[in-house]
């Protein structure tokens, strides 16, 4: 995962979450599939509500291997 970085604190109502795998890798965020290009990359937008919000990035391969990793991200006008 490129962005964003744990625990980032933003004023913007949408952040990026992007990152690297291999081709044949499954992304979802949150639940639902992003497109993984050619060469590995994805990314995709979350619109976030204020305060703490938790981003939920799983990958599975095709043997069925599963990684899920789960980020924070602080969403407020004040930042």
């Amino acid at each position: 995962i490129s962005e964003p970085a744990d625990n980032l604190k933003t004023n913007h109502t949408e952040i990026k979450v992007a990152g690297s795998t291999d081709k044949d890798v499954e992304i979802k965020v949150n639940g639902i599939p992003v497109v993984v290009g050619p060469n590995g990359n994805f990314q995709t937008q979350i619109k976030l509500n204020d305060g703490d919000n938790k981003i939920t990035i799983t990958a599975q391969d095709t043997a069925g291997n599963r990684e899920e990793k789960t980020l924070t991200v602080n969403y407020s006008t004040d930042n």
